[in-house]
This record gives C-alpha cells, structure tokens and sequence, in this order.
C-alpha cells in the first residue's frame, strides 16, 4: 500500500530531512523505516495568495510526487494511531492508521492527557495504540515516554512528519505561509460554490488530482474570491442562495459524528469560516446535501420494507443485489451482501466464501432471522444457494 503527495520543489529538501531522520532513527533501532520514491519534476498551476494584492494569483510551480510506503510503524507493541488537532467546535482527528477504528470518545473537544490525568491548553495530543492489548489512549507529547515506558520520540516524530504530508503542510510554498491566512465566511463561500456548480460543473479534488485540465471547485472559488469581490456582489450572492444554505446547515447538524467525514464537515461548518485547506472539503458539503436528497427521495419511491418467511424456513428468493460491504474477521474477510426482493423487502446475507457481483439472482435461502436496522425490517439469510440471472 502507497500514498502519493504532490509538494513544490522548494519543499523536497524539507520533506527530505524530515523523511531521512525518521529512518536513521529506525536504522539504530532496526526497525523498518519509510520507504519513499520520489517523481520527476514537473509544472502545475497554484493559486498563490500574493500579500501586494490582497489576493490570490495563479502563478506555474515546479512540483514533485512524494511515493511513501510503510507509512505504519510499531516499536515494542504501540503505533500511532491518529494525531489530534483541539478546536473549540471539536477535535479534528488525523489517522495515521486506518485498520484500526478510533473510540467516539476522542472526537469531542478535549485536551486531557491520560496518563497525567491534566486537562490544559495543548496544540496537539496522540493517539497511542497497542497491538497486544488492544488499548488506545490519548497522551500529550510530554508524556509520551513516561507513559510508554521507552524514548517514543520514534514513533512520534514519524506521525508528525505523516501529518506534515496528510494535512498539506509540505504542499505550499513561501507566499501561502502567510501567518495571516485569508478566510472567507462560510455563507459567502457556499454561495459561490452554488453559483460555480450552477454555471459550470462540481470538480472534487480527487477528480482534480487525477486530471492536468481541472482545478477543485473548492481552491477555484476559495482564489476566484480574491479577484472578484465586491460588497454588493457578495451580499447579493448570499440572498440568492441563502434558502438553500439554510437547509444545508440544518442538514449538517443532523450528521452521523461517527462517520470520519461528516465528523470533520460539521467541525468545519461550526467554524463559520473556510481557509485555502478547508475549501474543498466544505465544497463537497454542496453536493452531499444534495446527493442525500436524491437519496431520499429513492426511498420514499421504494415500498417499505417488511419480513418474509418464517424463522428456520427454507425459501426460494427472486432478488437484486444493491451492494457489497467486506470486512475483516477472526476467519479472515467477510462480505456482507445486501439485497432487494421484488416486493421491496430488504435481506442480508453474509458470506466468507467471496463476494458477489451487482445484479439479479435467483434460488434458494434460509431464514436466519428477522432483525430492524436503524427503522429498516431486514430478513437475516443463510445458507443461500443462488445463481446470477444474466439480462438480455
């Protein structure tokens, strides 16, 4: 498994040094280090904020692509799990590791350290993890080896400089490490990201990594902004779109913390401002919102889901898969499958012998039991036998 991060040659030397004492580091301890492949040099477009304009100018920058593998370690049973940035509004959790899930516990605001038992004002606290015991335990950075019992200043510092790449730190140059960092209020923000969607398409930054030709809806309004501000502009913006802004706020709030990405949605929204980093993500907000209403309204047009056949029974089944979830276990990976009989009813069925593709299957299957999932009635299959119906 690899990462790659796009920086600006300027910054190669600087990601260089941080990449290289992490692995004299691990050379004295002889324990695998970071294994990296770096690209040639190439040109791609930056907005870059130019403080002599008040703004943001797209200039042509010489860039590298950073390869990391191995970006997990261990030393004496403990890793980094996630490194925690406190805000007011909420703790923006960066993993390091995404094998393991993170207790809800560590997403509220808090700067406590577990190990002196002190709750005071921290810039940045860890997630430390066991692989025997299975324990996580937030610690600050002074306590790190108090805690652990050894010089961590490994493990630390190797989730620090992955925190430098995850978080964009290194992918900047001199004019962007401005300390004043231009924001724009949210509402403004999202009502040019309407107007942008509107007029011409939404671009997610993954679409944007991966193609020369496009820039994320996020940076291109976030740059845009500077150029093309005025008061009445602005305030007209905001009225025309403000309906809908409303509802996405309320339906922000209304959010599953639990999920990763709408934990740091709603963190970025409370903060009722967006910066250059943030943009895209709030960005995104626009066509969640309106993907869940889509959504929604595929549901309301489906009949409600009811349970079928008789616990133990042996029935034959007409359905279609809708989709495939896989997970690890105890006997290795496990897919779960989701179905939809024809009249509507919803059946699982989860299986260790591989997953199955999308589509339509006939045959036979148990009735393990019937069970409600989140107000859904779903008919719990074993033992299926079932055979894909192929369309003409």
């Amino acid at each position: 498994m690899s990462d790659t991060y796009t920086i600006p040659l300027v910054n190669k030397s600087l990601a260089l040094r941080g990449i290289n004492k992490i692995n004299k580091k691990a050379k004295v301890l002889n324990v695998e280090g970071i294994k990296y492949f770096i690209s040639d040099v190439y040109k791609k477009l930056y907005p870059v904020f130019v403080p002599e304009l008040d703004g943001f100018k797209e200039i042509e920058v010489e860039v590298v692509d950073f390869v990391l593998e191995s970006t997990v370690v261990s030393l004496k049973g403990w890793s980094f799990l996630a490194v925690i940035e406190s805000t007011p509004n909420g703790n923006i959790v960066l993993k390091i590791r995404d094998d393991v899930e993170i207790p809800k516990r560590y997403s509220v605001p808090n700067t406590f350290c577990e190990h002196c038992k002190t709750n005071r004002r921290r810039k940045k606290l860890f997630l430390v993890y066991n692989e025997g015991t299975k324990e996580t335990i937030q610690v600050g950075s002074t306590c790190i080896r108090n805690y652990l019992g050894f010089d961590a200043s490994y493990l630390m510092y190797h989730a620090e400089i992955l925190e430098k790449f995850m978080n964009g730190s290194y992918d900047d140059d001199e004019a962007r490490q401005k300390r004043c960092e231009p924001i724009i209020n949210l509402d403004v923000f999202l009502s040019y990201v309407i107007s942008d969607i509107t007029l011409y398409r939404y671009v997610s930054a993954k679409m944007a990594r991966e193609s020369d030709d496009l820039s994320a809806t996020g940076h291109s309004v976030f740059s845009d902004y500077f150029d093309i501000k005025t008061k009445d502009m602005e305030d007209n913006m905001r009225t025309k779109y403000m309906n809908e802004i409303k509802k996405i706020r309320e339906w922000v709030e209304t959010l599953d913390l639990n999920n990763d990405y709408y934990r740091n949605v709603s963190i970025a929204v409370k903060n009722d401002y967006v910066t250059w980093k943030s943009s895209n993500l709030v960005a995104s907000v626009v066509m969640s919102y309106r993907k869940s209403l889509e959504d929604k309204k595929v549901r309301e047009k489906r009949p409600i889901s009811e349970y079928f056949g008789e616990v133990k029974e042996r029935v034959e089944v007409n359905m279609t898969l809708e989709a495939v979830f896989e997970f690890d276990s105890t006997f290795g990976v496990v897919s779960m499958h989701k179905f939809r009989t024809l009249d509507g009813n919803v059946a699982m069925w989860t299986t260790g012998t591989g997953a199955f593709t999308l589509g339509n299957y006939t045959g036979k299957a148990t009735i393990k039991e019937h069970k409600d999932y989140k107000g859904t009635k779903q008919t719990i299959l074993t033992r299926c036998k079932i055979k894909r119906i192929w369309e003409d």
